[in-house]
């Protein structure tokens, strides 16, 4: 039998794998993780300061360490005085207080330690020039020593006249008051009257030679009659005689000076005009309201001799009343004391009058209108006397 001749199967080839290059091995790059980094606190840039311009401070001198307020030194006494003749003129002066220097500081307003000048024509007696000088004093003890205060009287004789006018004037020159002293002498010695209140009219007064508009001879006279720009207060006067009426006219006069004093205005239509004056009746009456008062206390403490004619504060007041023809005004001041304090005239209502005028200063100093307590004292005219002097200060 044949035999199967076998189908030739070709071999399978047996794939052999090519041969693969085997990767050089890199390791893996680590992908960096960024560590976790704390998110900062905002803090805003600082910004670079630039020095701004700064003004070169002007130099002010270190202020100077402030100097104590002057002592002021009363006066005490209406009896502390010293007199002496000068040959040409008397002069007297408190023996507790200096005179003023030859050139007086500007002190206007204030109170002062300087010593009052009384001078006196040699016609004049000791006497009467010992009780003005005393009479000054002790005015002063009761108001405040508002200076510096010259105070001159003149006698009756031409002569002595001269003499005191020639004192004056040097003094004038000699502090820049006048700038000629032949020129202050016409003027004090003028006959003529164009120049009023100066030493010839005082002369012509102590003789007796002047009369009133009634024809009367007026039997003294005094006055302040200046002055602001010299920055002192100038009295002239006739020989006021003895008594406690003429200690009343050195009072009366004194307190002109406590009125003015109140003033700092050098325009003298200002210091004159009718609103830091007040009413017509003011600036007299309330002078001899403030006087009478003032004496009276002055004899009781023994500040000042009573004199051979005893004062009576009560009766002079009651005899004031009773004067026919015009209104006592003096009791206008009298009824304002005995309802808000005798006090109140120096310590609120002066002070204030130049700045708010007299109805300003009357309405801070008594809380009522002028014209409204004038309507008050006008029915307390109508009162029976012994109402009206009831209202008067009892004094033991």
């Amino acid at each position: 039998m044949p035999t199967a001749t076998p189908t030739q199967i070709p071999p399978t080839a047996i794939p052999i794998p090519a041969a693969t290059a085997t990767p050089t091995q890199i390791p893996p790059t680590a992908i960096p993780i960024p560590a976790a980094t704390a998110t900062p606190t905002q803090i805003p840039p600082t910004a670079t300061p630039i020095p701004l311009a700064t003004a070169t401070p002007t130099q002010i001198p270190p202020a100077p360490t402030p100097t104590a307020p002057p002592v002021i030194i009363p006066v005490t006494s209406g009896k502390k005085y010293t007199c002496e003749d000068k040959d040409t003129y008397k002069y007297c002066v408190s023996s507790e207080l200096a005179a003023p220097p030859a050139i007086p500081p500007e002190t206007w307003g204030a109170l002062v330690s300087f010593s009052p000048e009384v001078f006196c024509g040699t016609d004049v007696s000791d006497e009467v020039c010992e009780l003005v000088a005393s009479s000054l004093l002790a005015a002063m003890k009761a108001w405040g020593n508002y200076g510096p205060v010259e105070y001159w009287v003149v006698g009756p004789e031409v002569e002595a006249l001269e003499k005191l006018a020639n004192v004056n004037c040097q003094r004038r020159v000699d502090r820049g008051d006048y700038s000629d002293m032949d020129k202050c002498l016409e003027i004090q010695l003028d006959k003529t009257g164009e120049h009023t209140y100066k030493f010839e009219y005082y002369r012509a007064v102590s003789a007796g030679e002047v009369k009133s508009a009634r024809g009367n001879t007026i039997g003294r006279s005094a006055g302040r009659n200046g002055n602001r720009h010299w920055g002192i207060h100038y009295f002239t006067s006739s020989f006021p005689g003895l008594g406690w009426g003429s200690q009343k006219l050195v009072f009366h006069e004194y307190f002109h000076a406590v009125q003015h004093a109140h003033l700092q205005t050098k325009d003298y239509d200002e210091r004159g005009s009718t609103r830091v004056r007040g009413p017509r009746f003011h600036i007299e009456s309330s002078a001899d309201y403030m006087a009478f008062t003032a004496l009276d206390q002055a004899h009781r403490s023994g500040d000042l001799d009573v004199g051979s004619t005893p004062y009576s504060y009560e009766e002079t007041m009651e005899e004031i009343l009773k004067i026919p023809g015009r209104p006592p005004y003096i009791w206008f001041y009298a009824l304002l004391a005995h309802k808000f304090g005798h006090e109140v005239f120096l310590d609120v209502f002066y002070p204030n009058v130049e700045e708010l005028g007299w109805e300003g200063s009357f309405v801070k100093a008594y809380g009522i209108p002028g014209r409204e307590f004038h309507t008050e004292f006008v029915a307390f005219l109508d009162l029976p006397l012994d109402q009206q002097l009831a209202i008067l200060p009892k004094v033991d």
